[in-house]
């Protein structure tokens, strides 16, 4: 399996444990280690609408999330690509319709991220 391919079956994965999650379908004792315990302490996730969540309220908002909202549809597609050596973007599709387009910041070392 590419780097690619690795990169894009985890990140399916996260979306299918967020499903579950905000659906409130999955143990609440998974939280830390399928998700919290992957996050970098200084990542930052830019959505569309523009405002920066740093690590922390990341965990908030996932700790009070649980059960929250009704999501449908799993992720049938995923574009992964660098803007610099801080931010990486993704975008997918769901349920045949494209999703919008997020941010990922987090240092990394120089060079190709595959």
């Amino acid at each position: 399996m590419s780097p690619l391919e690795i990169v894009n079956e985890e990140i399916v994965a996260l979306h299918v444990f967020f499903t579950e999650w905000f659906n409130g379908t999955v143990d609440r004792d998974l939280l830390e280690p399928r998700f919290l315990s992957r996050l970098h302490k200084d990542v930052q996730f830019i959505p569309p609408e523009g405002m920066v969540m740093t690590a922390d309220i990341i965990r908030e908002g996932f700790s009070r999330g649980y059960g929250t909202t009704q999501i449908s549809g799993a992720i049938s597609a995923m574009s992964i690509f660098a803007i610099s050596e801080e931010i990486s973007c993704s975008q997918h599709t769901r349920n045949g319709k494209p999703g919008p387009s997020c941010r990922m910041r987090q240092t990394m070392p120089a060079g190709p991220l595959f």
